[in-house]
């Protein structure tokens, strides 16, 4: 049965745009360490929304990120960029199965055009976009790495890398997130006139998707029956005639 939480957590720890800032929460499958690295010039808190949860599946939006990574330039170079770090410890017989990060960019680009009848030097606007994740293996220094790049987005631009889970165990993911603008006004008859351009990039939306599975755990009276009932196999094995066995 699908189960609503739309629950929105939020942590800030330090006012520094350079400050970490994290937050936890038992999710009931498995408990999320929530931490923001690095969120340049931001100061963006640990934020995330618990979008939905069923069996096997969570959706977890990642809110930090996607107020960070926005970008917009006229006259100069800008940028939006996130770090952030995730690490999910699954619970009681719960198991971790696989990640996926899915979202999407959108941005707009204009350069300034140049009058009929004029001449001069027309400027330029152009965006970058990269969005990366990181899992980091806990039993040694091995860790998948996905990263997906797009220039000059003027629409919708959607993403989406799965990591599947080696050991099933825990899994420390590295997320990364960044929006580059850069724009340059166009220059008309001898520089007395002037045109603007303008570049802007943001992150829409971003969801990480927690893949789960349940391996029970046999109930005590059951393990009782197999440490009684082992023995007497083993003693009626030892009993029967030789050419029985």
């Amino acid at each position: 049965m699908r189960k609503s939480l739309c629950a929105l957590v939020l942590l800030a720890c330090g006012s520094a745009a350079q400050a970490q800032s994290s937050v936890s929460a038992d999710l009931g499958m498995f408990r999320l360490d929530y931490e923001v690295i690095d969120s340049g010039n931001a100061g963006v808190a640990a934020q995330f929304t618990v979008l939905s949860q069923e069996a096997g599946r969570t959706d977890i939006r990642l809110d930090s990120m996607i107020t960070a990574v926005q970008s917009e330039a006229i006259h100069w170079p800008s940028g939006g960029t996130i770090y952030e770090w995730l690490a999910l410890n699954p619970i009681g017989p719960y198991l971790i199965e696989s990640v996926v990060l899915h979202g999407w960019y959108d941005g707009a680009l204009r350069v300034g055009a140049i009058p009929p009848g004029s001449t001069g030097d027309v400027g330029y606007a152009h965006n970058h976009a990269q969005i990366d994740v990181r899992d980091y293996r806990t039993t040694g220094t091995t860790w998948d790495d996905r990263s997906l790049q797009q220039d000059d987005i003027d629409h919708p631009w959607s993403f989406d890398m799965g990591i599947a889970n080696r050991d099933e165990g825990s899994m420390a993911l590295e997320v990364h997130g960044l929006a580059n603008t850069d724009a340059a006004s166009t220059y008309y008859d001898g520089y007395n006139g002037t045109a603007q351009s303008y570049a802007q990039l943001g992150l829409g939306e971003a969801v990480l998707t927690v893949f789960t599975s349940y391996q029970p755990i046999p109930e005590p009276p059951l393990w009782l029956m197999l440490a009684g009932g082992l023995p007497l196999v083993l003693l009626r094995r030892a009993r029967a005639p030789a050419r029985l066995r």
